[in-house]
């Protein structure tokens, strides 16, 4: 949010628009990620002593590089879009099986997009399936951590993975 406000607060000044933003979508077969990356747990960053912080000292200290490293290889890879082509899913459920996160995979009557561009879904009562699919089966990507555990174990190829690049560049 702040990047987005920057933006607009150069824009204003400069009085035109100067940086340009695209995003190019590509298909990949892998986010080389591997399952020990979800058990590291999240640490606390480095803050100084309640008695020495004062208006012109900066509170939060940082990383050291070694923390930075630790930090960053839990990243959950938010540039990988997991997606489920429901038109090859076989609904065998090895997705469901292997999914390391508690409705990271979830079965929708319907899914729909809001206005700020982020997808919403209308999930289906399991008591009220008799336990046979009845809608379709969605990757819910606020809740996926990007392992890729649901891809590898889809016998039909239905789920694939595309990596989101934004690319910046500046007008002339």
């Amino acid at each position: 949010m702040r990047k987005k406000t920057a933006d607009k607060i150069d824009n204003f000044l400069m009085q035109r628009i100067i940086k340009q933003t695209s995003h190019h979508v590509k298909n990949v077969s892998s986010t080389n990620r591997n399952l020990q990356m979800n058990y590291i747990p999240m640490s606390s960053m480095p803050t100084l002593k309640d008695n020495r912080r004062n208006n012109n000292k900066e509170v939060e200290l940082g990383y050291s590089q070694k923390q930075s490293q630790k930090e960053a290889s839990r990243c959950y890879l938010c540039h990988y879009k997991f997606e489920i082509n429901n038109n090859l899913c076989v609904l065998c459920d090895e997705c469901l099986l292997v999914k390391p996160v508690e409705k990271c995979i979830v079965e929708v009557k319907e899914t729909y997009r809001l206005s700020n561009g982020d997808t919403q879904y209308k999930s289906i009562e399991p008591s009220k399936t008799n336990g046979i699919y009845h809608g379709k089966l969605y990757i819910d990507h606020k809740k996926c951590i990007r392992c890729g555990e649901c891809e590898k174990a889809c016998p039909t190829g239905a789920i694939t993975i595309q990596k989101i690049e934004e690319r910046c560049s500046a007008k002339a």
